[in-house]
């Protein structure tokens, strides 16, 4: 309470002319790559939230931003690529979960036929997605390691 009442004594610093130019761009309509060229240079990043390219902005720190809009700086860009990197690795693990249980099925509908080459084949497909899914739950269920203290983030 007593910070909120207290007069700011320094005039506010002004924001860098990158940094305004970056506001004029992303405020106008349609953002397009040569304008985010202007502003600073094409990573081999890719934006987590729609999948475009990302740009790498110096002034003020590093921060990354794509030409829909989405931007990030370093530790959000890591944190927002850990979380779709788990996602996926969950949604992999469920189709392999859904292939073997097909797999499985179908050697079953080729045993009830007689084909039993391509039960075999299916049996073994089975199998070897069940390998293969029980390698990456184990490698989801192990505890990610702990953050170090707030002063390691950037």
């Amino acid at each position: 309470m007593r910070l909120a009442r207290t007069a700011v004594r320094d005039a506010p610093v002004p924001a860098p002319p990158s940094m305004e130019k970056e506001v004029q761009i992303v405020t106008a309509n349609g953002t397009s790559p040569e304008d985010l060229d202007t502003l600073g240079q094409s990573v081999p990043l890719t934006c987590p939230e729609c999948g475009g390219s990302l740009w790498e902005l110096v002034s003020g720190g590093p921060r990354y931003r794509c030409y829909n809009g989405h931007a990030y700086s370093l530790t959000t860009l890591a944190d927002e690529q850990a979380i779709h990197v788990e996602a996926a690795l969950w949604a992999g693990l469920r189709r392999l979960e859904e292939s073997e249980r097909l797999a499985h099925r179908m050697a079953a509908h080729a045993r009830s036929r007689g084909n039993d080459r391509s039960a075999a084949y299916h049996a073994e497909v089975a199998h070897t997605n069940a390998r293969h899914a029980a390698m990456l739950r184990r490698l989801l269920s192990e505890k990610t390691p702990t953050a170090p203290d707030e002063a390691v983030h950037e």
